[in-house]
């Protein structure tokens, strides 16, 4: 976690202030251009270099209207997410308003950063968060920068559906998450507590369930590895109601499904930052 203080008191020791200010000093001087979010919520970057572009910008919040059913939701001119009326209750996903209303309630600043092309960023990712003091005016914010690679999620292979279960509204949920208290799995036999309830905002969409949260890297070729993320299709109305009627018999068949798949490519000199048992963690949230 950093620190961000803005005009130190006079009670502040000079070692106190240079221990905060040498590592945020790069960041203060790109700073300077722009002024930094202070009232809690969900906003575009002000950034520059991490600025959404219009096409971007009109991507996040149209999967997030599809996912949410929040039809009027939108960034306002300086940046603030909004949303001007409630939805249909037929409409989206009542756990991802959940998240998406925790986060706006939440007292935290959220920043969207686009790292689209970047080498850092695989899909998305969370910074380890800022502590922003203004000793001027009092006001105390924990912010967090949510890092979206647009360009990667144009870049994958993976069924239409699958997609629509893996953009950049999900990814940008599943981030909040994290900024929320929420973690990912550190086992290979779980999807962790945050696609876990990703995973019922999908159901609730009828679209296919993550099914594993590490990706498996799969050599290529000698310079290209690919990473591949398993899902699974939602069972049918039919499939489904034919098995509660065989566990209500004593006798349930497994509910067989057949996986779908994501894939990606990747260089062949790419370090993953976390793996389990050979198995790859595409982007990371802070590290609790």
């Amino acid at each position: 976690m950093k620190m961000l203080v803005i005009k130190f008191g006079r009670s502040v020791s000079v070692l106190a202030i240079l221990l905060a200010v040498i590592p945020l000093f790069e960041h203060a001087q790109a700073a300077a251009s722009y002024a930094l979010p202070t009232k809690p919520g969900i906003w575009l970057s002000p950034d520059p270099r991490r600025k959404l572009s219009d096409a971007h910008t009109m991507e996040l919040v149209q999967s997030l209207q599809r996912i949410t059913g929040f039809r009027q939701l939108g960034f306002t001119e300086n940046g603030l997410l909004m949303n001007e009326s409630p939805c249909s209750s037929a409409e989206g996903a009542v756990e991802a308003r959940q998240v998406l209303e925790r986060a706006r309630q939440s007292g935290h600043v959220f920043i969207i950063e686009d790292y689209s092309g970047s080498d850092e960023v695989h899909f998305g990712q969370l910074d380890e968060g800022t502590n922003y003091e203004d000793t001027r005016t009092g006001i105390r914010l924990l912010i967090w920068r949510v890092r979206l690679d647009f360009a990667d999620f144009h870049d994958m292979e993976a069924a239409q559906d699958v997609r629509a279960s893996f953009d950049c509204g999900f990814t940008a949920l599943h981030e909040l998450l994290h900024g929320l208290g929420h973690t990912d799995s550190l086992q290979e036999d779980s999807i962790g507590e945050i696609e876990e309830i990703l995973n019922r905002a999908r159901t609730e969409l009828q679209l296919p369930l993550r099914d594993s949260y590490f990706g498996e890297l799969v050599p290529i070729s000698t310079r290209m590895i690919s990473l591949r993320l398993r899902f699974l299709p939602q069972p049918s109305t039919q499939a489904a109601q034919a098995a509660q009627s065989a566990r209500a018999l004593g006798s349930a068949p497994p509910l067989k499904r057949k996986a779908k798949y994501l894939f990606f490519l990747l260089p062949h000199s790419y370090r993953p930052m976390l793996t389990v048992s050979g198995l790859v963690r595409i982007g990371c949230g802070p590290q609790r």
